[in-house]
């Protein structure tokens, strides 16, 4: 198996026992991260795109005059406010937004530090292959989705350029065929928005880089979410449902739901330079659980 086929969950001891104990992975409520510009991120480059391909889209004629009566520009921010700010943030909000993450590199100094009680804990590797092969089953309120994040801001800009641009051809084509009410703008805005959030959860600042993230997420609709604590994934054709849960994190409360695979898709286990688990112990541990990987201690001399 390729070193880019396995991505690396960084934990404690305590949670390392819970996950090989339980076979499951936790997502968590994104917006409770320790990164404060999660999923915000992407807003510092939304107003400067819109506004320069507002002013390129002007210079066609049909498109100028179209729109002429309606401020899309003031459109445009008003969804913004109401993805990026009421959606995840207000007390009515309607995205939730669930979150795994992982690292694609495997014993990192700055993991072990951050992620595994200074390096007292355990880093799981698993195979991403398998992971990719969930889905939310057709439910239209659920989606998933899973890949690395994206930390250059050249890629980052581009990619919002290509959904605001998106958008600019949509209007234009509506504009030619007389769909320019205040209604079709909101229509198509509200397409575009769709895109820049799920953009958005996979783009983050790149003082994080170091973390070389690889992460699934799970997003949910108020409808869905206010109708039942439930969430149902499928795997080969199999469903699996999942009961949403409650913890505490400080002082603050944080919904999640529990993840189940199967033993085979844990490939490699790396003991933390701190930890004193005998690999003996560690390699009868997982047999007793049908785990059979690869099991080495940290290169790392960190104490």
């Amino acid at each position: 198996m390729r070193s880019n086929d396995i991505v690396y969950h960084y934990c404690s001891s305590d949670v390392f026992y819970s996950i090989i104990n339980n076979k499951t992975i936790r997502f968590s409520d994104i917006t409770k991260s320790n990164d404060s510009a999660e999923i915000g991120w992407i807003t510092k480059y939304l107003d400067s795109v819109f506004t320069e391909e507002l002013r390129c889209a002007n210079n066609n004629l049909i498109f100028m005059k179209s729109y002429q009566p309606i401020d899309l520009h003031r459109c445009f921010l008003s969804f913004e406010d109401a993805y990026f700010i009421k959606a995840l943030r207000d007390k009515d909000k309607f995205f939730w937004f669930y979150v795994s993450c992982f690292s694609m590199k495997g014993d990192m100094l700055s993991q072990w530090r951050g992620y595994a009680d200074d390096g007292k804990g355990f880093c799981i590797g698993f195979d991403r292959h398998e992971f990719e092969q969930y889905s939310t089953g057709g439910f239209k309120l659920l989606s998933l989705h899973s890949g690395e994040v994206n930390y250059l801001e050249e890629k980052q800009i581009s990619d919002v350029c290509g959904i605001i641009k998106e958008l600019f051809d949509q209007l234009l084509k509506n504009a030619q065929s007389g769909k320019t009410s205040v209604e079709h703008v909101r229509i198509e805005l509200n397409k575009c928005f769709q895109k820049l959030i799920e953009l958005a959860v996979f783009i983050k600042n790149p003082f994080f880089k170091e973390e070389k993230e690889w992460r699934m997420c799970l997003w949910t609709y108020k409808e869905f979410s206010r109708d039942s604590k439930d969430i149902i994934l499928v795997k080969n054709g199999q469903p699996e449902q999942y009961e949403l849960g409650f913890k505490t994190r400080g002082n603050t409360l944080v919904s999640f739901f529990d993840m189940k695979f199967e033993p085979y898709v844990l490939k490699h286990i790396i003991v933390g330079p701190k930890n004193n688990t005998d690999l003996a112990d560690l390699k009868m541990f997982l047999h007793s659980h049908n785990i059979d990987c690869r099991i080495e201690k940290s290169k790392g001399t960190y104490v």
